[in-house]
């Protein structure tokens, strides 16, 4: 199913879903980063098992996204091939670690969420407060739906810009001895000290000197 890259909008509603699944319910976030996916697929041409070649780079840290990224493109902290920066960009890289080709999809500076349905950004406010009544809850969700469906059916072009580009491909990620740190006495990876007047400290611990 998500190996395909050509899907009509059933097919990937029906996809979608089970991006919903996991991440608790469908939204216009999942949707847009499903659009993103699918199109670094297509650039890269891979269709099976993607999480074996990818690599992905966010640069967002809250963004419902994210887990679509991790479930149609197999990336994941686990397996060390999703690597997240806070830089609140809704921008994604993905590299194809056999090849080295590279996509940097970035959300168009004209695309707004708001414009697809003014209701729910009306509503969005209350609903994330917990301030929302069941029923605006409940009419948020379905035109959350709508909206989705919405985006898998806009062209690309509205939706985000994608440069192409062939990148060195990063070296897997080393296993680091574990030293303590002098102050809590907690062990931390030995690449991940910071070192004052000659003595490791975790990163936490070092904010506080």
């Amino acid at each position: 199913m998500i190996g395909q890259n050509d899907m009509d909008a059933n097919s990937q509603m029906k996809d979608l879903s089970v991006v919903a699944d996991f991440h608790g319910h469908l939204c216009a976030g999942l949707a847009f980063t499903y659009r993103i996916v699918r199109a670094a697929l297509r650039e890269l041409e891979i269709s099976d098992d993607p999480g074996k070649r990818l690599i992905a780079v966010v640069e967002t840290a809250d963004a419902c996204g994210i887990d679509t990224l991790q479930i149609v493109a197999g990336c994941t902290m686990g397996r060390g091939n999703l690597n997240v920066h806070d830089y609140g960009k809704h921008a994604y890289t993905l590299i194809d670690k056999t090849t080295g080709k590279a996509v940097r999809i970035v959300r168009r500076k004209d695309w707004d969420i708001d414009k697809i349905d003014p209701i729910a950004a009306r509503l969005r406010g209350p609903v994330f407060a917990g301030t929302a009544t069941a029923d605006e809850r409940s009419l948020f969700d379905l035109r959350m739906e709508n909206a989705a469906s919405v985006i898998l059916s806009m062209p690309e072009e509205s939706l985000f810009t994608i440069h192409s580009f062939s990148t060195k491909v990063p070296k897997k990620t080393k296993v680091f001895a574990q030293v303590e740190c002098i102050r809590c006495s907690e062990m931390v990876a030995e690449n991940r000290t910071v070192h004052v007047n000659g003595q490791p400290y975790c990163i936490p611990c070092s904010r506080k000197l």
